[in-house]
């Protein structure tokens, strides 16, 4: 007999998913605009529940309509009560790291955070925020996402669904540099 933790039903969850946006998107950023939308707007509480779970009791780094949509739900209890940065979105398209709402009154003594977003691929949001956040002595310790698309495994990424472990007989087209 199986176990359903939130994690495996979450899984199960986006596997689904992967499978109908893929047979509509097969690739590309339709394909994570379509996840994203996914995650942000549909996806159940298992996932949410999974992700804060991975987390384990760390201060938040947030950014973008999952951030917000993050934000929202700690803010009106929807979520576990966890004190967090939120950035304005867009970094991968260009824009720089700017805190947009914070729910600190005092940092953690160790400055350590961990970042949480729905999908990650080359890191791009994540290396931005992050040098940004080691200019202020603030540590990232954790990136912590719903869907990993990057076909190369890293150590410092934890995730709900990496397509790669689920997918293993498809070849990227690209040349992907860690």
């Amino acid at each position: 007999m199986e176990i359903k933790t939130p994690a495996t039903t979450a899984q199960r969850e986006l596997l689904r998913a992967v499978e109908d946006i893929t047979a509509i998107y097969p690739e590309g950023e339709s394909f994570f605009d379509a996840l994203d939308e996914f995650i942000i707007n549909v996806a159940s509480p298992e996932i949410y529940s999974a992700l804060f779970d991975m987390t384990g009791n760390k201060p938040l780094i947030l950014t973008g309509g999952f951030g917000k949509r993050i934000a929202h739900g700690i803010d009106t209890g929807e979520f576990p009560s966890r004190p967090y940065l939120l950035f304005k979105g867009g970094l991968r398209k260009g824009n720089q790291p700017e805190i947009i709402k914070f729910s600190i009154d005092e940092f953690p003594q160790d400055n350590v955070f961990a970042f949480i977003d729905d999908t990650i691929y080359a890191g791009g949001t994540y290396n931005k925020i992050q040098d940004f956040l080691k200019e202020h002595d603030v540590i990232i310790n954790q990136c912590t996402v719903v869907y990993d698309g990057c076909p190369l495994s890293r150590n410092h990424v934890k995730s709900i669904f990496r397509y790669y472990d689920f997918f293993t007989n498809v070849k990227p087209n690209f040349e992907f540099q860690a």
